[in-house]
């Protein structure tokens, strides 16, 4: 919610300069110092790729209000059980569900694909405005062919999270993209993977495999939550 803020409220163009207050952020950070210039559109690259703390404080303080607008956002696209209490999701005042966080990456799907498709990105490289090269990889999701996009998180309070789009073989040579929420996880790459491999065991394009013992029991730890696909 954050990069979708960002990109309706400040000019995609606009030369931000890193402030000291931003740098020094604590958490994940993108490395970049105090003083740095980057146009706004091109800090979307760590601030989804690496969950840069710093960036999220960057854009936070170019608005007035920010995390207000944050908030209207979130009505304005049905997120009916989402509270933002700050830009970058170390606060554990902010809430929300799986249900929730399904609509608004469905709605980066399908209305920002811009930024949808940063955070499919295995790495990227970019010169800020100050012509300093700059580099970040994506800390989302380990090297993984079935990997379309998502983006994850990790809070004391929340544990670990990840709302992702993942190539899932539900019937012969026929791969489909599946959004998978996992809220609360100790390890959301287990939980996702073994939800994956759940329903290619079990599932052909929505309908039940039962084997002639009964029903497989799904190895999923409690919390797991599946939703659609992205796709009809």
């Amino acid at each position: 919610m954050t990069a979708l803020t960002a990109t309706e409220s400040i000019n995609r163009f606009k030369v931000l300069t890193t402030s000291k207050s931003a740098s020094d952020t604590s958490g994940e950070g993108a490395g970049i110092p105090a003083g740095e210039n980057f146009r706004s559109q091109d800090l979307l690259y760590p601030l989804l790729l690496t969950s840069s703390n710093d960036v999220a404080e960057l854009y936070q303080e170019q608005v007035w209000h920010f995390v207000s607008v944050m908030n209207q956002k979130a009505e304005a696209i049905g997120l009916a059980h989402t509270i933002f209490t700050d830009a970058s999701g170390r606060d554990s005042g902010n809430t929300s569900t799986a249900e929730d966080i399904f609509r608004l990456l469905s709605y980066i799907a399908t209305h920002k694909k811009p930024i949808f498709d940063i955070l499919g990105e295995r790495e990227h490289q970019l010169n800020s405005a100050d012509g300093k090269l700059f580099s970040w990889e994506n800390l989302n999701w380990p090297e993984d062919r079935q990997f379309v996009a998502g983006k994850a998180g990790k809070t004391t309070s929340a544990k670990e999270t990840m709302a992702g789009v993942y190539k899932v073989r539900l019937a012969e040579d026929v791969e489909r993209p599946v959004a998978i929420i996992v809220l609360g996880a100790d390890n959301r790459v287990t939980d996702i993977r073994a939800i994956i491999q759940y329903l290619e065991n079990n599932f052909v394009y929505g309908n039940v495999l039962v084997q002639d013992h009964g029903p497989v029991t799904p190895v999923v730890r409690e919390g797991a939550s599946i939703y659609q696909a992205l796709e009809p």
